[in-house]
């Protein structure tokens, strides 16, 4: 894979909110490292941090934990990526569902994180078929004057083949 294919792949997890590692790329450390880099001098993205040293200024490890896609590498996929065309419906925007119950009475947040009630909407929704989940979180809300449970879906409908 050439540099500019793997800059491409890195930047579309990072806008996809996918992890970057280089054992998923299938990159050696030290190549994985540049590339890291020319994406940070190049400001494509930011937050990635690379760590050198010993003999030779070797990259020591790339780590992605706070990385975030800047303006010019969304450019920079619109302008490189040929997979994607303005007529496929794949470029749909990701959608949100949310589900929410009221908190258990009574318990802490640990207690819930170890046991989560059940929101069975969001269970069901889950499994549909006809939709691609890209993420989902749980989180305690606040709504007026109750804490609810919620579940939090970012999704896009599955395209439906044309016969």
């Amino acid at each position: 894979m050439d540099r500019k294919t793997i800059i491409l792949e890195i930047l579309k997890r990072l806008r996809d909110k996918k992890e970057v590692k280089q054992q998923d790329l299938g990159l050696d450390l030290e190549t994985f490292g540049e590339v890291s880099e020319m994406i940070l001098n190049e400001g494509l993205a930011n937050g990635i941090k690379v760590q050198r040293g010993g003999q030779g200024s070797r990259v020591l490890y790339a780590w992605y934990s706070s990385a975030k896609i800047t303006l010019l590498g969304l450019e920079y996929i619109e302008v490189n990526d040929t997979e994607e065309s303005s007529t496929d419906e794949s470029n749909e925007e990701p959608k949100l569902q949310i589900y929410a119950v009221p908190w258990p009475k009574g318990k802490t947040d640990a207690e819930v994180e170890e046991n989560p009630p059940s929101v069975p909407q969001a269970e069901k929704f889950l499994k549909d078929p006809n939709i691609e989940i890209i993420d989902w979180h749980n989180a305690k809300v606040l709504h007026f004057t109750q804490y609810w449970y919620a579940v939090t879906i970012q999704y896009k409908d599955k395209a439906v083949q044309k016969a």
